[in-house]
């Protein structure tokens, strides 16, 4: 979780989400983040507004969704205004795509789940990267 942690506290939303009364998150593991090749060790001001948006879709307020609680089917609204839809496949929950591999970690103010991929994450590094690589070339115009 030391990649999402990261993220958080680069996209200052810490205090945000710990003074949410109730939510749901859903934690790429640290491994999903390498896989997809993801890094949040940036600081600039695009970076930030992404990290934050990115954070956001995957926090669901207002639910604490333990697993038993999640159904086949099940649209969950996060705090970006996106959805993560739940689906059961034998005895593995599948959200957003991702299959959730650590479920059920008590949070003070509601529950997490560790996932095994980062999907949400992918579009919005490349609009991230797309975003500089327009940046630069304007600059050097």
């Amino acid at each position: 979780m030391t990649t999402f942690n990261n993220l958080v506290d680069c996209s200052g939303l810490t205090n945000e989400l710990d003074t949410r009364s109730t939510i749901t998150v859903f934690i790429p593991s640290n491994e999903a983040f390498d896989d997809a090749g993801v890094s949040f060790d940036d600081h600039d001001s695009d970076y930030t507004r992404i990290a934050a948006q990115q954070v956001r879709g995957l926090v669901v307020p207002g639910l604490v969704g333990y697993t038993p609680y999640l159904y086949n089917g099940q649209t969950l609204s996060t705090l970006n205004g996106s959805h993560l839809t739940v689906e059961i496949k034998g005895h593995d929950f599948v959200v957003g795509g991702a299959q959730i591999v650590k479920p059920n970690i008590i949070l003070s103010n509601g529950v997490a789940h560790i996932a095994d991929k980062v999907c949400y994450f992918r579009i919005l590094i490349w609009m991230l990267l797309t975003w500089r690589l327009l940046g630069q070339a304007i600059s050097w115009c």
